[in-house]
């Protein structure tokens, strides 16, 4: 059965934008993963971020973070696929950790952490 003029715009469209997404820098690229802490509590914190992975460290940074501030940075996504352990821990010695598949296939593009007014860190990992 052929395909609509409808249908191919869309394909089409569908296709261009998502090319767009990683060229704009919208998250990490296949070869890096963008780590992101955002602060969205009323109060300033100080979090150590880090994603270890079989081992090594591959992010790890400490930031003091006013109330609503952002910090990112970026790791090498690995070359083999796996489970990270991506750990944030506020002054309050706290840890909160989540694993995180990365490596080649798996689709990842960045990591967030955020601390939301309740003080509560969640962990977020954003795919393609």
């Amino acid at each position: 059965m052929p395909r609509s003029r409808r249908s191919t715009l869309r394909s089409s469209v569908t296709a261009t934008a998502t090319g767009l997404v990683g060229c704009l820098g919208f998250g990490g690229t296949n070869e890096t993963v963008a780590v992101h802490v955002d602060n969205e509590s009323s109060t300033a914190h100080e979090v150590t971020a880090s994603v270890t992975f079989e081992g090594d460290s591959l992010f790890e940074r400490t930031v003091a973070l006013d109330a609503g501030e952002s910090e990112s940075g970026s790791f090498e996504n690995p070359e083999t696929v796996g489970s990270a352990r991506v750990e944030a821990t506020l002054e309050d010695g706290s840890p909160t950790t989540d694993p995180v598949r990365v490596g080649p296939g798996t689709g990842i593009r960045s990591i967030t952490i955020r601390i939301p007014e309740r003080e509560v860190v969640e962990i977020r990992a954003g795919r393609t």
